[in-house]
């Protein structure tokens, strides 16, 4: 196969994946929605009110033609800047792609159509969780910095465990797709593409997981028959001179083996940003 086919069977299966994600990967829609969202988060460590654990995330990228320094993050290599909510299944509930690997986390949630929907009072008293570097507001918390209380300590343990879950939600997403994971080289697009590859990704962890299921199902099936007929064989044919009884066959798997923030910003792609030093760290 060519390059040129190669190439756009790529474009063809992301434009696919990135028009799915665009319509799919939503925050909760409604009061059933956001309850049950709270009721799993607060399973994990009794933390109330939590509708998704917010983080950023870096997809290295190569070097881009155009403002190369913007796209450089704390650790020296190009990439973009992620902003990822997820909720407590490691399913992925809203995105922000647009911004470059010099980007602070805070910058990029101020900015993002999220925080306005939180301002505005769409999902009621309801929080998300996130680490040190994003600001503490009404709907957005953040570890004490220095707990001087046994409550603070206990907040603080309960927020770390629960907050966990974006960072597994990353694990399982670059895990599976290495191009997103700088140890599997860099991404070998201009960013606007970059991004859009990024987001053709994130469902599709929802989309293996039931595949598998499908495959363990059929497994299960092809190991069910082929177990009656061996009864089947052994009830025709018993053996003439071993009257032991059949025995059970050994397992052969086991469990261990752009709607929301996002619509527009394919078109809107580093609009309006421009680098300080105040903003360049990133987390």
């Amino acid at each position: 196969m060519s390059q040129a086919s190669v190439s756009r069977i790529i474009s063809q299966v992301t434009d696919i994946l990135y028009n799915k994600a665009r319509t799919e990967i939503k925050m909760p829609q409604n009061p059933q929605e956001i309850h049950q969202t709270a009721q799993a988060f607060h399973r994990i460590s009794g933390f109330p009110r939590v509708i998704g654990a917010i983080d950023g995330t870096h997809i290295p990228i190569k070097a881009p033609s155009d403002n190369e320094y913007i796209y450089v993050n704390r650790k020296g290599y190009h990439s973009l800047n992620l902003q990822v909510v997820g909720n407590a299944q490691n399913l992925i509930t809203s995105y922000t792609v647009k911004y470059p690997g010099s980007t602070h986390d805070a910058y990029i949630w101020n900015n993002c159509p999220l925080r306005g929907r939180f301002q505005d009072g769409v999902y009621g008293d309801m929080h998300l969780l996130g680490d040190s570097g994003y600001p503490l507001e009404p709907f957005l918390l953040t570890p004490y910095p220095h707990p001087t209380t046994r409550g603070q300590e206990r907040y603080n343990r309960s927020h770390k465990k629960t907050r966990t879950i974006i960072e597994q939600t990353f694990g399982v997403l670059k895990s599976r797709f290495r191009c997103l994971h700088n140890s599997g080289g860099s991404l070998q697009y201009e960013p606007k593409k970059c991004a859009k590859i990024a987001v053709a990704c994130m469902p599709a962890p929802e989309l293996l997981e039931e595949e598998e299921q499908e495959d363990d199902g059929r497994e299960i099936m092809m190991i069910q028959q082929q177990l009656q007929g061996k009864v089947q064989a052994a009830k025709l044919y018993p053996p003439l001179s071993d009257t032991r009884p059949l025995s059970s066959p050994k397992e052969s798997f086991s469990d261990d083996d752009i709607d929301d923030d996002n619509v527009d910003e394919s078109q809107q792609f580093c609009s309006g940003y421009k680098p300080s030093k105040r903003l360049c760290p990133s987390n």
